[in-house]
């Protein structure tokens, strides 16, 4: 992998659009590279900060998605949100993407992060009292399986 596999990508656009000299672009990918071919584990750093994460990765991303997971546990998220509520840390895992690809979904990625922004602090946990099993004109039923505890017949507009 070298700088000349990135030319005319994002990534060179924006090292140049930040006044950055293009003879300069080999030794910037060469440095990103390294620090990629690093294991890194910030699981102890991020369990001592304060405010919420986001954590994103991709899907075909260098980074293991372990690690973020672990990450995102560390933060108090793996937990069922159903029961336990929503955890104010937040893990996504970016489909058909790379690590310098999500460059290029800010189409899915603005308004994830923009929500996550101006979320609840303190969501309390999603109930199904609300919507479902409540609408039955027009709608079409559906069975809920639970591995704990049998099944369960819904219905709800948005499967009708």
């Amino acid at each position: 992998m070298n700088a000349d596999m990135f030319k005319g990508t994002p990534l060179e656009e924006q090292h140049l659009k930040l006044g950055n000299e293009l003879t300069r672009f080999p030794g910037f990918i060469k440095r990103v590279i390294g620090v990629d071919l690093k294991p890194h584990d910030w699981s102890n750093e991020v369990k001592g900060i304060k405010a919420p994460l986001f954590i994103v990765i991709g899907d075909a991303d260098g980074a293991r998605h372990e690690h973020a997971l672990e990450l995102f546990r560390a933060k108090g998220g793996g937990e069922m949100g159903d029961i336990h509520g929503l955890p104010k840390s937040r893990l996504a895992i970016i489909p058909g993407t790379t690590h310098i690809g999500m460059m290029q979904r800010a189409s899915w990625l603005v308004p994830m992060i923009t929500e996550f922004l101006d979320s609840d602090l303190n969501p309390s946990p999603p109930t199904f009292s609300r919507g479902f099993g409540t609408h039955r004109s027009s709608t079409r039923s559906f069975r809920v399986v639970r591995h704990d505890s049998g099944a369960e017949d819904f219905a709800h507009p948005a499967f009708g």
